[in-house]
């Protein structure tokens, strides 16, 4: 019980933000990315909550280039 959830937390006389960091998968990214996935409104969500700078999100490069074949082979996301 010695979290400290609180957004920001003191740490040596100062304050320090205090974000989640987030990996993304491929399954969450497509998800965000097709709109009549079944998970679209929860992976979009997600992506919103690192524009709004909520949380701190990344992606491996591992998911970037699957993320890019998966977007070029499939027929409804090559609508994006």
């Amino acid at each position: 019980m010695g979290y400290n959830y609180s957004r920001y937390a003191r740490r040596k006389n100062r304050e320090v933000d205090l974000k989640m960091n987030v990996l993304f998968d491929t399954s969450v990214l497509i998800a965000a990315l097709i709109e009549d996935h079944p998970s679209h409104s929860q992976s979009l969500s997600w992506l919103e909550r690192v524009r709004s700078q909520e949380i701190d999100g990344f992606v491996s490069t591992h998911t970037i280039a699957e993320l890019y074949s998966v977007l070029i082979s499939n027929p409804v996301a090559s609508e994006l």
